[in-house]
């Protein structure tokens, strides 16, 4: 009867041997890998800075045109805002922002006391009075506002400028109160899907009304949020 061998130290040792071949190997791929993808975004960003110099005034002037151009921007991992640094900095970008971020503060508190803090995109854009920003611009300008703390932020298709405390089950409420600038809890609990959506429904309607966004109508119980309700009229929707 035999009695069957272990591995001993010499097979062990080659063992480890092997896995640190395969660690070396794949450290490796993964370097060129790295080196690869680095490459193809420098030439994208190089291809990128010549474009923005080719297009400049159309950029600066063309609301969609320069939305679509900052989306680019960030999928190369440039932040026209932000950088400083030679032709990017020319492009003017930064300081557009930044002031339009000033003039969305501005409308923000001049309008504070009629809405609570909320304010629809369009209610904004037509405030702000400008052919030549879109609510995308607003969108990247109220982006940059963090530095002002948790206060300024969008929310589906509203402005946000006060620090309230909104779960994600009430921003579904706040993009779909857009329509009319009203909804009911059963309508919203249908948007809720997974747990108890009544339970999600009541929580997050009850959290707009705290945040002094909405109102419940004594009547049809719909919760109304005015400023996306006046939104909705004027627009006659």
């Amino acid at each position: 009867m035999h009695r069957r061998r272990g591995v001993g130290v010499g097979g062990l040792r080659r063992k480890q041997q092997e896995r640190e071949r395969f660690k070396k190997k794949a450290e490796e791929e993964s370097r060129v890998d790295a080196e690869s993808v680095e490459k193809v975004l420098g030439t994208f960003k190089a291809t990128l800075a010549t474009f923005a110099e080719k297009h400049r005034q159309k950029i600066k002037d063309d609301a969609s045109f320069r939305s679509a151009f900052a989306e680019m921007c960030y999928a190369a991992g440039v932040d026209p805002l932000r950088s400083n640094k030679g032709f990017w900095s020319g492009l003017g970008l930064g300081d557009f922002y930044y002031e339009l971020g000033v003039k969305v503060v501005g409308v923000c508190a001049a309008t504070r006391e009629e809405n609570g803090g909320l304010i629809a995109l369009d209610d904004l854009l037509d405030r702000l009075d400008d052919d030549q920003v879109s609510t995308d611009d607003i969108k990247w300008a109220v982006s940059k506002l963090k530095v002002l703390g948790d206060g300024f932020r969008v929310v589906g298709d509203a402005v946000v400028s006060v620090p309230a405390e909104l779960s994600d089950d009430s921003a579904v409420a706040l993009d779909v109160a857009t329509a009319d600038g009203s909804i009911s809890m059963e309508d919203l609990a249908k948007r809720l899907p997974g747990g108890d959506p009544t339970l999600r429904a009541t929580t997050a309607l009850a959290q707009l009304k705290d945040a002094g966004f909405a109102w419940v109508d004594g009547v049809d119980g719909k919760v109304y949020l005015p400023s996306l309700w006046l939104d909705a009229r004027a627009k006659g929707r």
